[in-house]
């Protein structure tokens, strides 16, 4: 392998801006990028001045005719990630997807294969992984302190879009499913490291567009394991915990304050008492950092030290396209089975 990846991001909006730029300027041991590319060129050429890239335009094409370019990261509207992940890998280009990788099972099952034909590979970006919070429980659950885990619940609001973004492309029949929710999608499968068996969801639609605006779903799993998942555009909140229970405890995951708290019996006063003193130092800090302010912006970092870093060794990334692929079968799932009021298996979506 090269001793530094020669890259170009596809799509300049706020996650490109305010996430993968800031932190690919960081890692210039590793990377480099060579192209920034936008259907705005005015935004593109504004991006490229910004972060020092040398080149910019409106067509991707482009980016793909350049050889020295290995690896592509696609940073547009979720609808779009399909066609143009499947042109980057059929010139050869490795690619990183925003998630959710595709809109299907079918388009992401495509990919997968079309990435094993052409002899590249593929990255997904769940950098809500890399939360401090989220590795402690990960690692406690692997450490056996919660016993047995035997249930997961999280619990995801969000503000509705036209709080942050004037862009249309979030507002397609699946909604609130291919917004925040994949993330939490993913910590469940990812935290409780089994497989999917069958969903079984509601999905309700309060506003005037006919798309989805909150999900209610319950996923059984391999190993006698279920979650119970829910979010919604609706409360104007921005709210997002999990909670994991195992027969020798109950580990909670604040991701807003980034904090992870066990307990084993209880609560008693001295929990609350260090519950209160964790939560008032995670805030302390995350103010004076900045980190506070940034949220999930911040862990783009560690996203690509990580995912870059094992790509330039072996030849693939830490989260993989059957990371995305599953977790589009399982954002699929939730959508069709609260169209149709019962249980949809996964099994039946990855055998397309």
């Amino acid at each position: 392998m090269d001793s530094k990846i020669n890259l170009a991001i596809i799509g300049c909006g706020a996650v490109a801006e305010r996430g993968h730029l800031p932190a690919l300027s960081r890692l210039s041991d590793l990377v480099k990028v060579k192209w920034v590319v936008d259907v705005d060129k005015r935004r593109a050429r504004r991006v490229a001045r910004k972060f020092k890239v040398e080149r910019w335009t409106k067509s991707y094409q482009k980016v793909l005719r350049d050889p020295e370019v290995n690896v592509v990261v696609i940073a547009t509207p979720t609808p779009t990630h399909a066609q143009i992940a499947k042109e980057c890998i059929e010139f050869g280009k490795n690619v990183i997807v925003e998630k959710p990788l595709t809109m299907t099972t079918t388009e992401a099952l495509e990919l997968r294969e079309l990435a094993k034909e052409n002899d590249v590979v593929g990255g997904i970006v769940f950098n809500y992984r890399y939360f401090k919070s989220v590795l402690q429980a990960k690692l406690s659950i692997i450490r056996g302190n919660l016993g047995k885990i035997f249930f997961l619940s999280s619990l995801s609001e969000t503000k509705f879009p036209t709080t942050w973004t004037r862009s249309k492309w979030l507002y397609h029949e699946g909604g609130v499913i291919y917004d925040y929710f994949p993330h939490m999608v993913d910590l469940a499968c990812w935290l409780l490291n089994s497989m999917p068996i069958y969903v079984h969801a509601t999905t309700g639609s309060h506003t005037e567009g006919g798309f989805i605006d909150h999900v209610s779903a319950l996923i059984f799993f391999e190993g006698e394991m279920s979650a119970f998942l829910e979010t919604s555009w609706l409360t104007g909140l921005y709210t997002s915990e999990i909670e994991v229970h195992g027969s020798g405890g109950v580990g909670t995951i604040n991701i807003k304050y980034d904090t992870y708290l066990e307990y084993h019996g209880g609560p008693g006063p001295t929990d609350l008492f260090r519950d209160f003193t964790v939560k008032s130092m995670s805030i302390i800090e995350g103010i004076f950092t900045g980190k506070i302010f940034l949220g999930a912006m911040a862990l783009y970092y560690d996203y690509y030290i990580d995912n870059l870093s094992k790509f330039l060794k072996h030849k693939k990334f830490s989260i993989t396209l059957d990371d995305g692929v599953l977790n589009v079968a399982l954002l699929e799932a939730i959508f069709k089975s609260g169209k149709i009021g019962k249980t949809v298996y996964i099994e039946e979506l990855m055998n397309m």
